[in-house]
C-alpha cells in the first residue's frame, strides 16, 4: 500500500509539472433550473461573495478585441468518487483549464462578449470514471448587448457547458459517470422607464447525456419570462414576475421521462437599506402538468445492451415517472452583507422545483451561507455552509433525504498574475432509500496564472 500511495503522489506531481504554472478556477455546476451549493467548487471563484469583474478588468486587446485569460491546474484528493454508501473508491484527480473573456465594442453601448471556460479532466486510478475527459465550465456564453433609444436593452445569448460532476442532483447516488451538454440559446429585452422596468424574454434549451445509461433524461425546453418592477426608493425595487415553461423529452429510449407544461408567478422585492447590505425576497405559486407518459419496457438497446441489467435500479415493468402534478408555492430571500472592506458575507434561504431523474420532480427546501475574509494584501480565506431537504413527487425511489456541507478556502496572490488556493469540501447524505447515503471529502491545490 505504501508503494501506491508513493506512486500515486508521483503522478500527480508529474501531471502538476506538465501543466506549467496553470491556475484553478474550480469547477462551478449548475443545472438547468437552479445553482446547488451542494457543488464543491460553487464557493470561489465567479461565485465569491468578494470576487467582481468588469471593463477595467480586461488586460489584453488585439485591435478592437479586449482580453481577460487566465490559465489554470489543480490536482485534488477524493475518497469517494461514486457517492456510494459501500465500496467506496478513492482517486487523485488533475484538471487543467483556459478562461477566456472577450469584448468587442460596436459602440460605445453595444457590445459583443465571449465567456469561455474550457478545460481537462483526468482521473488517474480510474481513468473511466467520465464519459468525456473534456469539460465546459458553467457562465461560458456568447452575447450581444444592444441599446436603443435610451430606454431598451436587448440581450442575445447562448450560453453552453458540458459538466461531468453528478453532485449537483441531490437524488442520485452510486454514480461516477453523470457527463451532460447543456445549450440555451435566446433573447431578453429590458426596457427602463425611468422608475418602472420592464423585462420580457424567451430561451430555448437543449439537454443532451453524454452517458448512455441516462440518455432518457435528453430534452428540449422553451421558456419565457415577464417581469415588471417599480423603484419606490433610491435603492429599492418591488414588482411582479411570470414564467411560462415546455419541456419535451425525445422518447425514443426503452425508459421515458415525462413532459410536461407549467409556469410560476409571484412578486418580488430588492433592497438596499444601507450601502453595506441588500435584500432580496421573491416568492409565488408554482405549476405544472406532467403528460404521466412514462413509461419502462424490457427489451435491448441498440448497441445490445439489455435494458434489464443497464437499468437493474429501476426495475421492469414500472413507471419511471409518476402522476403527479406540481402544485405548490416557491419562494427564497437572500442577504448580502459587505461588513468592510475586507468581509463580506451573503445568507440565503428558499423552496423551489426541480424535474426529477426518476420521477415528475424534486422539492429543494435549503439554507446557503457564503463568506470571505480578506486577511491579508495577498492572503484571502473563504467558506460555504449549506444544508438542503428534498422530497421527490413520486416515481421509482419516491426518495426523500438531507444534504449537508461546505468548504473552506485560502487563497495566496505570490504576484500580480499568479495565486494558489488550498481547499477543503465535505457532503453528507441522509437518505430514507437503502444504499443511497453517501459522504465525500475532497483536499486539493490549485493554482492560477492571469495573463
Amino acid at each position: 500500500m505504501a508503494g501506491k500511495g508513493r506512486f500515486s503522489l508521483c503522478k500527480l506531481v508529474l501531471f502538476l509539472i506538465l501543466s506549467g504554472a496553470w491556475a484553478g478556477h474550480r469547477l462551478a455546476a449548475q443545472e438547468l433550473m437552479r445553482d446547488s451549493m451542494a457543488n464543491p467548487n460553487s464557493g470561489s471563484g465567479e461565485n465569491s461573495v468578494l470576487n467582481s469583474t468588469d471593463r477595467t478588468d480586461y488586460n489584453l486587446r488585439v485591435g478592437p478585441v479586449r482580453f481577460l485569460a487566465d490559465v489554470s491546474a489543480g490536482i485534488e484528493y477524493i475518497d469517494n468518487i461514486s457517492y456510494s454508501d459501500t465500496n467506496r473508491k478513492s482517486d487523485e484527480v488533475g484538471r487543467v483549464a483556459l478562461n477566456v473573456r472577450a469584448m468587442y465594442d460596436l459602440t460605445k453601448l453595444n457590445t459583443i462578449s465571449l465567456n469561455l471556460g474550457i478545460g481537462y479532466v483526468r482521473y488517474f486510478e480510474h481513468p473511466d470514471a467520465t464519459s468525456n475527459d473534456l469539460f465546459v465550465t458553467p457562465g461560458s456564453q456568447v452575447a450581444f448587448d444592444i441599446y436603443a433609444l435610451d430606454i431598451f436593452r436587448i440581450n442575445i445569448h447562448d450560453s453552453f457547458s458540458v459538466l461531468q460532476d453528478p453532485v449537483d442532483n441531490a437524488t442520485l447516488s452510486n454514480v461516477t459517470n453523470f457527463g451532460r451538454f447543456i445549450n440555451t440559446a435566446g433573447i431578453t429585452v429590458v426596457a427602463d422607464l425611468n422608475n418602472i422596468v420592464l423585462t420580457v424574454g424567451y430561451d430555448h434549451t437543449n439537454y443532451k447525456s453524454l452517458n448512455d445509461t441516462y440518455s432518457y433524461l435528453d430534452r428540449s425546453a422553451e421558456s419565457v419570462l415577464a417581469s415588471v418592477s417599480y423603484k419606490f426608493a433610491p435603492r429599492a425595487f418591488i414588482g411582479v414576475e411570470g414564467t411560462a415553461a415546455f419541456t419535451s423529452y425525445t422518447h425514443d429510449q426503452l425508459i421515458q421521462q415525462n413532459d410536461s407544461s407549467g409556469g410560476t408567478g409571484g412578486l418580488f422585492l430588492d433592497v438596499m437599506p444601507t450601502a453595506y447590505l441588500r435584500v432580496v425576497a421573491r416568492g409565488g405559486y408554482q405549476y405544472s402538468d406532467f403528460d404521466s407518459n412514462g413509461t419502462y419496457t424490457t427489451g435491448q438497446l441498440s448497441n445490445g445492451t439489455d435494458v434489464n441489467t443497464l437499468y437493474a435500479p429501476f426495475n421492469g415493468g414500472r413507471r419511471i415517472g409518476d402522476d403527479s402534478e406540481l402544485s405548490d408555492f416557491y419562494w427564497s430571500v437572500t442577504l448580502s452583507n459587505r461588513i468592510n472592506a475586507y468581509v463580506a458575507q451573503s445568507l440565503s434561504a428558499g423552496r423551489e422545483n426541480d424535474f426529477g431523474l426518476t420521477s415528475n420532480y424534486v422539492t429543494v427546501n435549503y439554507v446557503r451561507y457564503n463568506a470571505a475574509w480578506r486577511a491579508a494584501s495577498n492572503l484571502t480565506l473563504g467558506g460555504d455552509l449549506f444544508y438542503e431537504n428534498d422530497q421527490e413527487s413520486g416515481g421509482l425511489f419516491n426518495e426523500h433525504l438531507q444534504r449537508y456541507g461546505g468548504d473552506v478556502t485560502a487563497t495566496y496572490q505570490f504576484n500580480l498574475k499568479l495565486s494558489g488556493t488550498l481547499h477543503y469540501y465535505g457532503i453528507v447524505k441522509d437518505s430514507d432509500v437503502n444504499n443511497r447515503d453517501y459522504y465525500q471529502n475532497r483536499v486539493g491545490l490549485d493554482l492560477d496564472y492571469r495573463f
